[in-house]
């Protein structure tokens, strides 16, 4: 399973789902996206957001989206 996590430096909610994440020891790949330009981008293109945060959980050929700081869904696709 991989997990990434699109934020930027700002965003409370970010703080949330990083913390959160932390706590349930996810390894994840983290993308500011107010300086990564390719990754907003790219954001972008998936989601139709430049929102944050964006949790994108990618377990063999099927991604799931989680927007916003919902912990309640993040807890149900990473299975926790």
């Amino acid at each position: 399973m991989k997990v990434e996590l699109f934020t930027t430096p700002t965003c409370k909610y970010c703080h949330i789902v990083k913390d959160f994440l932390n706590k349930n020891k996810v390894k994840y790949v983290m993308y500011n996206i107010a300086e990564d330009r390719v990754n907003a981008q790219r954001l972008f293109e998936m989601t139709g957001y430049m929102s944050v945060p964006i949790t994108l959980v990618s377990n063999g050929n099927a991604n799931e989206i989680v927007i916003g700081s919902n912990i309640d869904r993040l807890r149900e696709v990473l299975n926790l």
